[in-house]
């Protein structure tokens, strides 16, 4: 949620994870000091919990479900650790990923910033918190994940590459 900026929305996002009925921890780091987030942590709802600095890889895995912008990283974050995904692309690959983690199951439709809404934010966190496939889906996506060895592969493609050249 941390990464989630939208300029329009004042207290929106609040008023979404209230009718969300959704715990939310926000890492204080991600909000920048122009963000509507700014404006909500000097004083946040019960339901929200600031954290000064936390690593996804420890985030992410305690969390019902993960809210963002989409950022390929960010995503990538979020499927390992087994959670449905919310995603509120802006811009470049965002949209990419909020189309792709819908099409695996892991989260509902992607609400790009300028539909979003708190009733469509709200909604989607509620889909994702309670939806038990789309809960089981993103567990067994996350589980496959965390078994590759990705980066391995990676090397491993890049030496063959190298050889054949």
């Amino acid at each position: 949620m941390g990464g989630l900026y939208h300029e329009r929305k004042e207290s929106g996002e609040g008023i979404a994870l209230r009718q969300s009925s959704a715990r939310c921890e926000i890492p204080l780091s991600a909000i920048s000091r122009q963000s509507p987030f700014a404006k909500l942590m000097e004083k946040p709802p019960e339901n929200v919990f600031k954290v000064e600095n936390a690593p996804y890889t420890w985030l992410f895995p305690r969390m019902a479900a993960v809210t963002h912008h989409g950022g390929a990283g960010t995503t990538g974050a979020g499927l390992q650790a087994g959670k449905p995904t919310v995603i509120c692309p802006f811009v470049a690959d965002q949209p990419f990923w909020g189309r792709r983690v819908a099409a695996l199951g892991a989260g509902p439709p992607p609400i790009p910033q300028r539909k979003l809404t708190v009733d469509n934010l709200a909604s989607a966190i509620r889909q994702a918190v309670t939806d038990a496939r789309m809960q089981k889906r993103a567990a067994d996506l996350g589980e496959k994940i965390r078994a590759e060895d990705g980066a391995g592969r990676a090397a491993s493609l890049i030496e063959k590459y190298a050889a054949e050249r």
